[in-house]
């Protein structure tokens, strides 16, 4: 029989942000944001590419990544016509960076977060060149998800996980600033 008490062990290791400012681990804090959210899979996409093209023309020591990603996050829920409240977003991204489950008091910290928020907004607006829809793979990878799906009979499909597989891996690849730009 099977013990799970002493046979498993679940890991429970969440990502420090405070530590590191590099870009995979910024990517990795927005799209932990953007599930927080609830935000739709594009919309996390186009959030993860605005921060990409950021970076791609600016140095990323001169910028806090933190705050471009949350400024992305913001931007992209617009873009994307993803219903994302601004105040959602400071509560998610404060929380997630100091991994506590309050909501900001409406004091000076707040309203510094949501003005520097809408400041990087406009600046990430104007380093991008405007230059916001972008052509995502996600309407190809079903397509060809469809494609496949009819082509194998169906107990095979249900048996292997190849959809949520490259779902997975799609979602991941947005993590690296090579793949997407």
């Amino acid at each position: 029989s099977f013990d799970s008490s002493k046979d498993t062990k679940i890991i429970r290791l969440q990502v420090d942000y405070m530590k590191s400012n590099s870009q995979y681990v910024v990517a990795h804090f927005v799209l932990e944001c953007c599930k927080k959210l609830e935000a739709k899979c594009i919309t996390t996409a186009t959030a993860c590419s605005l921060f990409h093209k950021f970076f791609i023309r600016a140095d990323t020591n001169h910028y806090d990544p933190y705050l471009i990603g949350a400024a992305s996050i913001y931007l992209a829920g617009k873009i994307e016509d993803d219903q994302l409240r601004l105040r959602d977003v400071i509560n998610t991204v404060h929380a997630t960076l100091h991994r506590t489950l309050d909501t900001l008091a409406l004091g000076d910290e707040y309203w510094n977060m949501r003005d520097a928020i809408v400041q990087a907004e406009l600046f990430l607006l104007r380093m991008v060149e405007f230059k916001v829809h972008m052509t995502h793979p996600h309407k190809y990878l079903l397509h060809y998800l469809t494609s496949v799906r009819d082509w194998m009979d169906e107990s095979e499909w249900l048996t292997y996980p190849i959809p949520k597989t490259a779902w997975s891996i799609l979602q991941d690849l947005y993590h690296d600033s090579y793949v997407t730009s």
